[in-house]
């Protein structure tokens, strides 16, 4: 059995695009492609992984910092959606 790779190579204007973005301190090509594939792919409004844990690990946070409330868990069989329910609800005791 033999293996198969791809492979993709930028434009050389992207290339140099990002280089002068990095430059005028827009980050880095990494984290230029990373914020473009997001702006583009994900829905407005949705709650990222990193905003999940940032909200949890938060130690002002006196709703979910260790323990999620059961009845928002109890009603979903995912994690992800259990934190966003809790995140959304104001009135979570």
């Amino acid at each position: 059995m033999s293996k198969k790779q791809t492979g993709f190579r930028f434009p050389i204007w992207m290339i140099e695009k990002m280089k002068e973005n990095k430059a005028r301190g827009l980050g880095s090509a990494t984290y230029q492609l990373q914020s473009a594939w997001v702006e583009k792919y994900m829905p407005q409004g949705e709650i990222t992984d990193r905003q999940r844990l940032d909200w949890l690990a938060n130690p002002a946070n006196k709703i979910g910092a260790v323990m999620l409330p059961v009845k928002h868990v109890l009603t979903t069989d995912d994690l992800r959606a259990a934190i966003d329910e809790v995140m959304r609800d104001e009135n979570t005791d």
